[in-house]
């Protein structure tokens, strides 16, 4: 039985415990609780089916004694002169067997009007046409509990006792029914027509019982061929198969029986049968001579199933000779039936219904009881899951304007990735995949082979040993479990394209209105008045006419003669920002108009065009790109208007002459005569200066710059060296982060940032640090210089506006900065 705790066994062997601080007996561990009196009250027991219904039953004449305990039984000797009260607690429910043991004590008044109390929480007991007892929920009117019927049997055949009729005896049904007395609904026992029957053997065991709802099961019987024995009403519990013939059944009425089961069986369905096997216990045969029981898989049975009113038989599943319960040389014990005969009459049925039946019906010593706990054991195996692609190396999917979308790799011999698992976990044992490719047309290029996985499911890899065409090709997969079930079959069509588009041409442009193109023509592409950073030059990058179209473009501007080395790794439209390159994606493919300034006197644009699979108009990574070099005659233009500072904790500082480099002294590469106090030093991290109002708009172009040194160049807080704030927050900032590297930082106006990172400063050491955000070109740059090496590093920027600022918004110096600032620099770009 499952509960919070795990798995555990059903026990009904009966415990003292304690309730509420009265002393009761309970089972050990069943699905239902129960509870039985321990003798003091006139308490029989309380049935509750851990659902909220319950039902308590009570002696009515007077307190009980305390019972005997052996087992799930628990005995009240005499509780009438000559009767003994029997509880039996079952998996399920409970039942009372009265023991009247002489003629003389079935005339007391009380035992010819016996009765039970009754008591319910949230049901309400009712009698149904069949004179069956149910407590139903006292708002969905749903069966919750129920009352198995009358049951009675003397003690005519050998072996009778309070739990079983015995050998060939037969229990026989009374009538029980619903009344009132003092405000109590009770019980009532037909003990008539028990008394009027002839020959009666003494003791006499008359047992009604209550259970909760459980696993339909049903036997029916040519003797009484109307009457239903649905989950053991009017019965002990047991199913009967076979014959008994007049001279041996105690009502001096011929049987035949059989014994119906139902299974509910919905996580059969889909599944690979593998083994079925119905087991059961045989409590009793005739002889210890085997004789044969058939199992048949049959249609529905149902509350209104007796002996005229049988289900259709599908298939007979097995017929074995069983002889168990007759004496000890053949004691009861399990017999099993092999249903694989049926498999394809169930796999896919939600109800299973077996019948056990005898294989001769007309054979004495074929009559057999059973217990109705029959259990259903399957083997089964649900198929792995189809297989599902995860990539193909160097491929993605492209999305033309003009057509459906397709997944294109630009790598003709690619490593395929796909995963698959199986619903049955481990038990299904490890998958086995395999995988195929074929052409567009269905001619099979090469396949993998069955890779094992490791387990119940896996990621397979699996390259392709020989070269693709450019073409359109599908993968196919499917993989096997250890049981040899087979999953569906996976179909990926893609494309490999491994043809690079043409070198686009550079041409400048005029832009109206009021724009025209600057640069003179021939190789040096000369404006004398233009200006750096601030004069914005138009170009069309545009594929040769005859070309296929491209996805997009990619340009990258540099200062100096050298163009761009290098293009990303990976390139996609709708993203701008790959590292310092600048993607562009014209919906006709061949051409797109941009729109950049001057870097330095010379500065060179480079463009590359990529297409859907990747590949770039010059295959090979570090080579040149298509270029264009322009010089312009004026650097630009920028304001040496000298800010007061407020000081708060900061402190002018006069250098001492340079030579160390280190924080006290000159930075190296100043040529300012000394004595003027042109130094901020912060002795702490509260230490700040800060201007009295904005310097700079930080969504246009500017640039921010100094010699910094700091006490310690890494920790654990950002260290902000020159930041430009709004009335919300920092709008752009240079600053050194916790690994000691200098950092641009600009807000867009949603909050987002962007940045660029330069090289590592040094602790104690001066560094000098230029940085820009230039609005026209897209681009975040930073510049660290020290007395080793220059470096400078370029980020793309995204094309949204960034944050303003307002006039009131200061500039601050410092925060959570340790160190020196010398000459710091901040310029709104001309």
């Amino acid at each position: 039985m499952q509960s919070s705790t795990g798995w555990s066994d059903i026990s009904t062997d009966l415990v003292r415990t304690t309730v509420d601080g009265v002393s009761v007996l309970k089972p050990e561990n069943v699905p239902v609780d129960i509870t039985v009196g321990a003798g003091g009250s006139n308490k029989i027991a309380s049935l509750d089916d851990k659902n909220g219904h319950s039902l308590t039953q009570s002696w009515p004449f007077g307190t009980l004694p305390e019972p005997v305990v052996e087992g799930n039984s628990a005995t009240y000797q005499q509780v009438l002169p000559g009767v003994d009260l029997i509880q039996l607690v079952h998996k399920t429910g409970i039942s009372q067997v009265l023991k009247i043991e002489t003629a003389e004590a079935a005339e007391d008044p009380r035992v010819a009007e016996m009765r039970i109390f009754l008591d319910t929480q949230n049901t309400v007991v009712e009698q149904n046409a069949d004179g069956e007892l149910t407590a139903k929920d006292t708002d969905s009117g749903e069966v919750e509990l129920r009352n198995s019927g009358g049951l009675w049997w003397d003690s005519s055949a050998q072996g009778a006792n309070a739990t079983d009729p015995g050998g060939q005896g037969v229990a026989r049904p009374f009538s029980l029914t619903l009344g009132t007395e003092g405000g109590k609904q009770s019980q009532i026992f037909g003990m008539d027509e028990i008394f009027d029957a002839a020959n009666l053997t003494f003791p006499v065991f008359v047992d009604p019982d209550w259970h909760a709802a459980r696993t339909n099961y049903v036997f029916v019987d040519a003797a009484y061929p109307t009457t239903s024995y649905w989950n053991g009403y009017l019965t002990n519990g047991q199913g009967n198969v076979g014959y008994l013939p007049t001279e041996w059944a105690p009502d001096g009425r011929s049987h035949l029986a059989r014994t119906y089961f139902q299974f509910n069986t919905p996580q059969l369905v889909g599944r690979d049968i593998l083994a079925a096997r119905l087991n059961t216990v045989e409590t009793w045969s005739s002889s210890c001579t085997p004789t044969n029981v058939a199992s048949w898989i049959t249609g529905d049975i149902g509350p209104a199933t007796n002996w005229n009113v049988q289900p259709n038989l599908i298939v007979r599943t097995d017929m074995g000779a069983v002889a168990k319960g007759y004496n000890a040389s053949c004691p009861a014990g399990t017999v099993g039936f092999d249903l694989m005969a049926g498999k394809y009459a169930f796999a896919n049925r939600t109800v299973l219904n077996v019948m056990l039946a005898a294989g001769n019906e007309s054979d004495k010593l074929g009559w057999k009881k059973f217990e109705n706990s029959a259990t259903l054991t399957i083997t089964h195996n649900r198929p792995p899951n189809t297989p599902v692609i995860g990539t193909i190396t160097g491929g993605k999917y492209a999305y033309p304007s003009s057509a459906p979308a397709y997944y294109v790799t630009r790598n003709n011999k690619p490593v395929f990735r796909v995963s698959d698992s199986d619903p049955d976990g481990a038990e299904g044992g490890p998958i086995q995949l395999f995988m195929e490719v074929y052409t567009k047309a269905g001619a099979l290029v090469r396949g993998s082979g069955g890779i094992l996985g490791a387990g119940a499911g896996d990621v397979y890899d699996w390259q392709i040993e020989v070269n693709l065409p450019n073409g359109e090709y599908y993968l196919q997969s499917q993989s096997k479990d250890s049981w040899n079930a087979y999953s569906g079959t996976m179909h990926f069509n893609f494309r490999v394209d491994t043809t690079p588009p043409a070198a686009p041409v550079i041409t400048e442009i005029n832009a109206p209105p009021g724009n025209p193109a600057k640069l003179t023509t021939g190789a040096t592409h000369e404006d004398t008045d233009g200006i750096i950073g601030a004069t914005i030059y138009n170009f069309r990058l545009q594929l040769p006419a005859g070309s296929d179209p491209a996805e997009g473009f990619v340009f990258s501007i540099t200062s100096g003669a050298d163009p761009a080395s290098a293009y990303p790794m990976s390139i996609r439209c709708g993203d701008p920002r790959i590292q310092e390159y600048v993607a562009v994606c014209p919906a006709d493919g061949m051409s797109t108009d941009i729109s950049i300034a001057a870097l330095d006197q010379t500065t060179v644009l480079t463009v590359w065009a990529f297409d859907s699979a990747g590949n770039v108009s010059v295959p090979l990574h570090n080579a040149n790109g298509s270029t264009y070099a322009f010089t312009v005659g004026m650097g630009s233009v920028r304001p040496t208007t000298f800010v007061e500072l407020q000081l708060n904790g900061a402190q002018w500082t006069t250098p001492q002459p340079g030579g160390d480099n280190i924080c006290g002294q000159k930075p190296f590469g100043d040529i300012t005569p000394g004595g003027a106090p042109q130094m901020l030093t912060f002795p702490n991290g509260t230490s700040t200066a800060q201007t009295a109002g904005q310097v700079i708009d930080p969504s246009q172009s500017f640039s921010v710059s100094g010699w910094f040194c700091p006490t310690s160049a890494t920790g654990t807080t950002v260290q902000d060296l020159i930041t430009q704030w709004t009335s919300t927050g920092p709008a752009a900032a240079l600053r050194a982060r916790t690994d000691g590297k200098p950092e641009l930082v600009a807000w867009t106006g949603t909050g987002a940032t962007e940045t660029v990172i330069g090289q590592d400063l040094v602790s104690g050491r001066w560094a000098y640090v230029s940085a820009i955000y230039d609005r026209i070109n897209a681009q975040l740059r930073i510049t660290k210089t020290d007395t080793n090496s220059t470096g400078t590093w370029i980020k793309a920027a995204s094309p949204v506006a960034h944050k303003t600022a307002a006039p009131s918004n200061p500039v601050q110096l410092g925060g959570s900065f340790v160190g020196n600032i010398y000459k710091p620099i901040l310029t709104q770009a001309s």
